[in-house]
């Protein structure tokens, strides 16, 4: 008895070190059922933060990653027609910056590049207008709540009949009948194969849960069918990684009302990636992944800023912040004062995403790189201030992921204030449709 009351401890504790392991490095709350890793909405990449199932209100401190090496890397793209517009994105730089640096952003940004520090005047918005029918811009501002034309949400859709031949989840295993394809995706090192329904809720379930409103929900079905979708059709037909969870009652109801539903660009499914939540603004898919796609370009997504947890300060030693930097960048920092370690040169798309940093007055870094690979922060929309007193650091981060496309937070509360899934969706994916 005593051998195998040995054995069963051993193995009780081993079991507790693989789980507390396994938590040790979500960048995301855990699903009501198993704890899994988030969606790496954006690039079939894990990663700390891609498209992370947060809580409903305070997405949790996302833990450095345990490879930085291998975060966001760049999704693959599909070929774009030749006649698709360019992306409007751009990256002109702002006057070099000191140590609290903090990029000019209103709260309802302008469509428009800002040249002058003009005041926010209800009387020049005419002027402002016309003036962005002339030039291509690179934020397009979030208008009052579109025409519901578009929209179905006005009479709740009736409820769809049950299907005879159904998963565990009760949803339709022939991926035709719903009007989806079936998808392929990566679980835990692991092809997963099922209908488009089936694996839809089950993402859903793992990134937002069934506590956000309805639309809410359906956009990011609809979002999560599309971005598998253009994995799966793009080049020799690549299967994302994602995080699944056993789908709830409620979301597999929601997922089947839009099932059929995707969001195209040039008669194409688009890169439909997403995050936690954006900085107020959105990031174009050049500042993240070098690559302009015109419709992940940035739009205005201020409803994120009235999140709790938009702000988050994480604080270091010099001492850990000089290691840091020297053992990712190999600055050498001896003898320069830490009040002239950083030096923000420019941020993306005139918005709060850090472009270039100088380090130590002889190395350029980015803010992507600082964030996700130097010091683990909550995304790259951040100010770092210097107090010579406590002789340590503070980084203050705006959001949470790398911003890029649909905001999680941003379409929650969108569907609060009453925009339905399609309003959400083409908000966000500027130019495209949902059909």
């Amino acid at each position: 008895m005593d051998h195998l009351s040995s054995r069963l401890i051993r193995g009780l504790a081993m079991l507790t070190a693989i789980v507390l392991a396994g938590c040790s490095v979500q960048g995301a709350a855990p699903g009501p059922d198993v704890v899994l890793p988030p969606m790496a909405a954006g690039g079939g990449i894990i990663s700390s933060d891609q498209g992370a199932a947060s809580a409903p209100d305070t997405p949790p401190e996302p833990e450095p990653p345990e490879n930085p090496d291998s975060q966001e890397e760049a999704p693959s793209f599909q070929e774009l027609p030749s006649s698709l517009p360019p992306s409007s994105s751009s990256s002109q730089p702002l006057p070099p910056s000191s140590v609290a640096s903090k990029p000019p952003v209103s709260e309802e940004p302008e469509e428009e590049e800002l040249e002058e520090d003009d005041e926010d005047d209800e009387d020049d918005e005419d002027e402002d207008e016309e003036e962005d029918e002339e030039e291509d811009k690179p934020v397009h501002v979030r208008p009052s709540r579109p025409s519901s034309s578009s929209s179905s949400s006005s009479v709740p859709p009736a409820e769809p009949e049950a299907d005879d031949n159904t998963g565990d989840n009760g949803s339709s295993d022939d991926g035709s009948a719903s009007g989806w394809q079936d998808l392929r995706v990566q679980y835990n090192g692991s092809v997963v194969s099922g209908s488009g329904v089936s694996i839809v809720a089950r993402i859903v379930q793992n990134e937002i849960r069934d506590t956000y409103p309805d639309e809410a929900i359906k956009a990011q079905a609809v979002a999560a069918y599309t971005f598998v979708r253009y994995h799966n059709t793009t080049g020799a037909g690549s299967a994302p990684a994602v995080g699944l969870a056993n789908a709830s009652e409620k979301v597999t109801r929601l997922v089947r009302e839009v099932a059929g539903e995707e969001i195209t660009y040039g008669g194409k499914p688009i890169l439909a990636s997403y995050c936690a939540m954006s900085a107020g603004q959105t990031a174009s898919s050049r500042s993240v992944w070098g690559r302009d796609l015109p419709y992940l370009t940035p739009v205005d997504s201020s409803e994120d800023e009235e999140e709790s947890g938009f702000l988050r300060t994480t604080e270091f030693s010099s001492s850990q912040v000089k290691s840091k930097l020297q053992s990712a960048l190999g600055v050498n920092l001896d003898g320069i004062a830490p009040e002239s370690w950083f030096e923000i040169l420019s941020w993306w798309d005139d918005g709060p995403y850090v472009n270039e940093v100088r380090i130590g007055g002889t190395v350029t870094t980015t803010g992507r790189k600082l964030r996700e690979n130097v010091f683990g922060l909550r995304s790259a929309a951040f100010e770092v201030s210097y107090d010579a007193g406590t002789d340590r650091f503070t980084f203050t981060t705006r959001g949470y992921g790398h911003g890029v496309g649909m905001s999680q937070v941003g379409a929650k509360r969108l569907a609060s204030a009453g925009w339905n899934h399609i309003e959400i969706l083409e908000h966000y994916y500027s130019g495209a449709e949902v059909g």
